[in-house]
């Protein structure tokens, strides 16, 4: 009886490593995967802050070369 019960327990303790393992690989594949998502959209914002910036340069440019135009002129 006890070599039945104790094979039980080392079936069942075998059956919970694989599946702690199955989930620990799946952590891993998620973990990956925000990571990977993590990368894409901090590019994203970069490339928004970079067209932004340029924006702001050309608006100031417009707004700065009419005046001095107009002092250019007196």
């Amino acid at each position: 009886m006890k070599k039945s019960r104790s094979f039980q327990n080392v079936a069942e303790l075998d059956r919970r490593i694989r599946e702690l393992s199955e989930e620990r690989a799946e952590m891993y594949k998620t973990q990956s995967e925000n990571a990977q998502r993590l990368i894409h959209l901090s590019e994203q914002l970069r490339i928004k802050e970079d067209k932004e910036k340029q924006q702001t340069k050309e608006q100031t440019y417009t707004t700065i070369r009419p005046s001095q135009e107009i002092i250019c002129q007196m």
